[in-house]
């Protein structure tokens, strides 16, 4: 019980702090703090997802639910987000080459729909970057990868 409000009282203080900071730099600070602090795995209570296991092309979900690529753009956290109980993690979008995406700011809150509006581009780190950090973390659920393709056009 103490656990549990310990918890939400850490969660409501982070997300305080972090809603008002500029979008972008509360990402960078979320995926920051994931990268180096210690992340103890949340336990789901298992009678809220009964029913709900699947098996997609002989990989079997204990439950549907998972994190979409976007937020660990160059898998640098996907092992921490495994903590959380999501079942699969998605990285990327990455592409080949680093590329810086489109200018700032290219995120924005839509705080009276709770919702946020990404016009990253394609930033990425880089495939290597990416595989490197593959090799180098245990996934702690589904992983599965994002690419995204870069055209080069010249105009």
């Amino acid at each position: 019980m103490i656990h549990n409000y310990l918890v939400e009282q850490y969660h409501n203080i982070i997300t305080n702090l972090l809603h008002h900071a500029e979008p972008e730099l509360a990402h960078n600070i979320a995926i920051k703090c994931l990268r180096n602090l210690y992340t103890p795995k949340i336990e789901i209570d298992k009678s809220i997802l009964e029913g709900l296991s699947l098996n997609i092309n002989n990989i079997a979900f204990d439950h549907p639910i998972g994190l979409a690529g976007g937020f660990d753009k160059h898998a640098e956290v996907f092992d921490k987000l495994g903590l959380f109980g999501f079942r699969f993690v998605e990285i990327g979008s990455v592409v080949t080459n680093p590329k810086y995406g489109n200018p700032k700011p290219r995120i924005f809150r839509l705080k009276e729909y709770y919702a946020i509006i990404n016009r990253y581009g394609f930033n990425s780190k880089g495939l290597d970057y990416a595989c490197k950090n593959i090799q180098s973390l245990s996934a702690n659920s589904i992983l599965g990868l994002s690419m995204g393709k870069m055209l080069n056009l010249s105009i």
